[in-house]
């Protein structure tokens, strides 16, 4: 943050009796006011993004961009409320390096159709969007930067973020203000079959902080939640089942309807899968269709990188991954147990152990994360 002291108001007006108050006196009083909030949002808070503002490329792309909804603080405190989307179009006029930036702006409000003379006159927040080949000296928010070659490309989303290419938005110059607050997400525990006691529940509450720390989410453990209409209040379902579990006709078209509407299943075996068909048996009467997630698959990239599923909790062999584009995904790893600090019969070292929450802290974020 740079030093703008200025931004402070050292002075303000001591009324009297008798005084006279003009506009200019009046005018005065009050921005001494809007002074000290804008220096008390400058100072304690920062100036960056503080919500939303995603920007993204049309689709199919073209020189428009939409900038979303959401609110900023430029540098000098001054509050920017963006309340619907807005697009911008880049035109084809300037190529190279461009700044999309945000600005604040106060004009005079329009006086409505027929108001009187006397009446009183308002001024009111506005933004503006700017696109330009360098910063500009008068406080604004910068939402993205673009290489843009030549003058007439397509924008386009980044591909990968933290390397985006020519005509590609490169958003990672935005500042933020202050961290987003958490999501909050239920998430239930539920088991099929002969589930040994393994503390699954418990395991899934060690992925609390690690997720909280890397993610937007922050989940909320209840264990033993049954398959049934109580469900549909849970954001996400770890399902801990055996191999020879099944799923009865209720309880398949409670899962079915929960996926459809926007439900996250995590489904573990708490024993050894080696048919390959056996997630499907389960899962198939619910309409989930899994197949194996190759090293590509997002759920391997972030946020820490695996190229395999790491070292399981059974007889120290690396597991497999399944997956269904809806929002479920199936492991035969038995993680769970690792979550939970090991298992007795079986001694795991603490990398062991790490590697395990780092990819369970993947499993959740890439679920969690699916819109």
């Amino acid at each position: 943050m740079k030093s703008n002291f200025d931004l402070y108001p050292r002075k303000r007006i001591l009324p009297y009796d008798g005084m006279s108050i003009t506009a200019g006196v009046w005018d005065e009083a009050h921005r001494y006011h809007v002074q000290l909030h804008n220096a008390h949002q400058y100072f304690v808070h920062g100036t960056g993004i503080v919500s939303g503002l995603e920007v993204v490329a049309s689709d199919p792309p073209d020189s428009i961009v939409y900038v979303l909804p959401g609110v900023a603080l430029d540098d000098s405190g001054k509050m920017i409320v963006l309340s619907e989307p807005v697009a911008y179009d880049l035109g084809k006029k300037i190529d190279g390096k461009l700044y999309l930036l945000l600005l604040h702006r106060e004009v005079k409000a329009p006086a409505p159709e027929g108001q009187e003379s006397n009446a009183p006159t308002y001024m009111q927040d506005e933004f503006v969007i700017v696109a330009r080949p360098d910063q500009v000296d008068a406080p604004h928010v910068e939402l993205a930067r673009l290489n843009r070659l030549p003058v007439d490309a397509p924008v386009t989303d980044a591909a990968d973020p933290a390397a985006p290419g020519a005509n590609a938005l490169d958003l990672r110059f935005r500042r933020y203000v202050c961290p987003p607050q958490p999501e909050q997400v239920l998430a239930g525990v539920s088991y099929l079959g002969d589930v040994p006691e393994q503390n699954y529940h418990l395991g899934l509450n060690r992925l609390v902080r690690p997720l909280a720390a890397v993610s937007p989410f922050q989940l909320i453990v209840e264990n033993h939640t049954p398959l049934d209409q109580g469900l549909f209040d849970y954001g996400l379902v770890y399902l801990v089942a055996t191999r020879a579990a099944r799923l009865d006709k209720g309880q398949a078209e409670i899962l079915r309807s929960y996926v459809e509407n926007g439900g996250k299943v995590l489904l573990e075996f708490c024993e050894r899968v080696e048919n390959e068909g056996t997630p499907a048996e389960l899962l198939g009467p619910a309409g989930i269709s899994l197949r194996p997630a190759g090293a590509a698959h997002a759920v391997f990239q972030s946020p820490h990188l695996f190229y395999a599923p790491p070292q399981g909790g059974v007889a120290q062999e690396r597991a497999t991954v399944w997956y269904d584009e809806a929002g479920v995904l199936a492991t035969n790893g038995v993680y769970g147990s690792l979550w939970s600090g090991g298992m007795q019969h079986l001694a795991v070292s603490r990398g062991v152990i790490r590697d395990a929450i780092e990819w369970g802290v993947n499993l959740l974020n890439y679920l969690l994360s699916q819109v």
